[in-house]
């Protein structure tokens, strides 16, 4: 018997199956019920995901011998389909992605931590991180650099609109020369206070605090920003590298402290994610990771030598 799908509900579906295994993961695991919130949040009787839900689960869940009977059940969920309210679904569903990346982002990030800092012997808490992370942005509140460098993270960028409830910028340099450099330092501080209570997206400051706080290098892998490029001649060479890695030192004996290597990730909502990059030869555990910068292979360790040099010579102007 052939099972009919339609590719209009496949989302919904997919999400609702994916909370589902998360609350079981949860469960298994002791973990706060995040997933099991978001379920009776989302997919409540009053919501129209739920609604679009009923009729991903028809389509899925029948089964018919004869094809034309199919064929009309499935114009008939689809005629149901219509009915529904797609401006309130899609924002259901944004909104839905978004608590996901808040929560899970943050909290795959926050179990590698765990993991990373319990294999090199420091048993550092993810709390420290947070505390350290949430210090750094009250201490660069005031440095146009720095804040216009965080702000083109569009989720950290949200974070500001939302707080001062204007409407939103599409860029750092246009909600920074409008609207930030006009608030007093209290205001900046009273803004920042209220983003770290709801929690502050994933974002480059915590790679740097993890960096900081276990003493290890992070190379960071990115798209290059726009306009940083020069032609495609340098396309792959060193020049073109250095635009499109970031790298966070150790502070200390960096050439004997572990380098890792993470990919940047952001999504089509523009939330982040980091993704840990192994030497695919060797089992994690073992050597998979590089427990001592020196050792690296000879194409990173110019790379990341090149990024120290250049900010050398920037530390020295």
């Amino acid at each position: 018997m052939k099972q009919i799908k339609h590719s209009k509900f496949r989302n919904t579906g997919f999400l609702f199956e994916l909370l589902v295994r998360q609350v079981t993961s949860d469960i298994l695991n002791n973990r706060k019920g995040i997933a099991e919130g978001l379920l009776k949040k989302y997919f409540n009787s009053k919501t129209e995901l739920a609604n679009e839900l009923k009729l991903y689960q028809f389509i899925v869940s029948e089964r018919y011998n004869n094809e034309n009977r199919a064929e009309r059940f499935v114009d008939a969920v689809v005629e149901s389909r219509k009915k529904l309210d797609e401006k309130k679904i899609l924002k259901e569903k944004y909104n839905l992605i978004k608590e996901i990346k808040d929560n899970y982002s943050i909290e795959y990030f926050k179990e590698f931590f765990e993991w990373f800092s319990t294999f090199i012997g420091l048993n550092i808490e993810f709390s420290s991180v947070i505390e350290a992370t949430n210090d750094k942005l009250k201490v660069i509140r005031n440095d146009e650099t720095n804040m216009k460098t965080i702000l083109n993270d569009k989720s950290i960028l949200r974070c500001f609109t939302q707080e001062i409830g204007g409407k939103g910028y599409n860029t750092a340099l246009a909600f920074y020369s409008k609207i930030y450099i006009n608030l007093s330092n209290q205001e900046r501080l009273t803004i920042i206070n209220n983003i770290i209570k709801k929690g502050l997206p994933l974002n480059d400051l915590y790679v740097l605090s993890m960096a900081e706080l276990l003493n290890i290098s992070i190379l960071t892998i990115h798209r290059a920003i726009y306009g940083t490029t020069k032609d495609k001649d340098i396309r792959g060479s060193i020049e073109d590298l250095m635009v499109s890695t970031t790298l966070y030192k150790a502070p200390n004996n960096y050439l004997n402290r572990p380098l890792l290597i993470l990919y940047k990730h952001k999504d089509e909502i523009d939330e982040i994610s980091y993704h840990l990059v192994l030497n695919n030869e060797i089992p994690i555990g073992t050597k998979g990771l590089y427990l001592k910068l020196a050792e690296v292979p000879a194409e990173i360790l110019r790379l990341i030598n090149e990024h120290i040099k250049i900010k050398n010579e920037q530390n020295q102007k």
